[in-house]
């Protein structure tokens, strides 16, 4: 057997470490990339989320009552897609980083739809809460140099934004 001096052993040690690291650095890089990737595809699906909730509520507020049956029914959709935003921000936080908070208590359950013969207790300043902390939450995440979310808005920033805007809204 050929004994290997302590000289040889840093030698080739050396070289697998140059090895090991010329490798999982790209690795590293790419997945990094990816995560940005899908966080950046993340926020732009909850922008077109909070921005398709906002012109709901923009177009209750500017339509008139005239039928019930349509406003209750504009009123559900307007439900539907605060659930999904809702929804959105919860896929964030499972599925591209788990520090996405999700302020429930604004999004989920808001609309309080009549059963049967109930009437309907929706008091238009309710709506304009809720158009309030959906503008302010949109125009936070707006980026004048792209015409659409700004993808450099941190984890932390975005929890400001959602956080206020619930507060907004309530």
């Amino acid at each position: 057997m050929r004994n290997i001096s302590f000289d040889q052993l840093k030698i080739y040690l050396l070289v697998f470490l140059s090895i090991a690291v010329l490798i999982v650095t790209p690795m590293l890089y790419l997945e990094k990339a990816e995560k940005q990737k899908e966080y950046e595809r993340f926020l732009n699906q909850f922008y077109h989320e909070l921005d398709g909730a906002l012109s709901q509520v923009d177009f209750i507020l500017s339509s008139e009552r005239d039928e019930h049956v349509d406003y209750i029914y504009n009123l559900a959709l307007l439900d539907k897609r605060l659930e999904r935003t809702y929804l959105t921000l919860e896929a964030g936080s499972h599925y591209v980083d788990r520090d996405i908070t999700t302020p429930t208590y604004f999004f989920m359950n808001r609309i309080k739809l009549p059963q049967g013969n109930e009437e309907l207790i929706l008091e238009e300043n309710e709506l304009r809460r809720i158009k309030e902390a959906l503008q302010y939450m949109k125009e936070r995440l707006y980026s004048e140099e792209t015409g659409q979310e700004n993808k450099n808005i941190t984890i932390p920033e975005l929890n400001d934004i959602l956080r206020e805007g619930a507060r907004l809204g309530e």
